[in-house]
């Protein structure tokens, strides 16, 4: 069983293009990440992250802050 720990904001990377030295980034994320541990074999723990796409910005600002909420236990 995983036990999730956080909820965050994808942050994208900055991209520099070669040709115009351009960068570029999103100023609203559609992706969120999900950070969770399993505990294994032998008192071990085993940390995954899981990133969730979305097609709407405000769908995942709702989704994110839906699970911030219950982890928050508010």
């Amino acid at each position: 069983m995983h036990e999730v720990f956080a909820a965050v904001p994808y942050q994208a990377k900055l991209e520099q293009s070669r040709e115009e030295g351009i960068e570029l980034a999103f100023l609203r994320s559609l992706s969120f990440c999900i950070y969770s541990v399993k505990r294994t074999r032998k008192h071990k723990w085993r940390e995954k992250m899981i990133v969730f796409d979305c097609d709407d910005a405000v769908l995942c600002e709702e989704w994110l802050h839906a699970i911030q909420t219950v982890l928050s236990g508010d």
